[in-house]
Parts: structure tokens; sequence; C-alpha cells
């Protein structure tokens, strides 16, 4: 039905969704973010648990100042969330992004 499908006539999420387990990656790249990573995984992991996701988090740290710091908060919180950390590295010759 209309009801069913987005502007451009294809389905919509929730329709492809319906007989699928509905699991979400979320991919937070960070620079200088240790003081908001706590708030951060607490919030999704709230909210995705209210909508019946089963989620987990990758943090992509940029090697900033604060890596340390975002590394050991994200060890910390790994104890209570299913959160992975990558820290990228200026010497391995790519942009940090890629």
């Amino acid at each position: 039905s209309a009801a069913d499908t987005s502007i451009s006539g294809s389905p919509s999420l929730p329709r492809l969704m319906s007989g699928s387990s509905k699991e979400l990656s979320v991919i937070v790249p960070t620079y200088d973010e240790y003081e908001n990573i706590r708030e951060l995984c607490t919030r999704l992991f709230k909210a995705t648990g209210k909508a019946g996701l089963k989620a987990e988090l990758l943090v992509v740290d940029d090697e900033s100042k604060g890596t340390k710091q975002t590394v050991d908060i994200v060890n910390e919180l790994q104890k209570s969330y299913p959160i992975r950390i990558h820290c990228r590295r200026k010497a391995e010759g790519r942009g940090l992004s890629s």
C-alpha cells in the first residue's frame, strides 16, 4: 500500500526490517572527546534498548591529546556495554579518517 512505501516508491524501512533481527552498529569518530564518551554510551544503549535494538558501539579515535583517557574510559565501559575502540595512529601514513 501507499503507506508502506517511501516517496521514491521503495518499501519503507520498518517494513524491510519486520522479519529480521534488529541490530545496530554505531561508529563514532573521536578527537579529544573523552569527556563525552561515557554519556554518549549511556544514552545510546538506553535509547536502543527502549527501541528493542541490539547495538554495539565502535569508537574510532584519531590520536588526539585525549586518546589515553578515551581508551581508559572505553575499557571501563566494556564491563557494562558492547563497546570497542580502534585508535588510528598518525604514523600509519594514511589520512586518519581512512
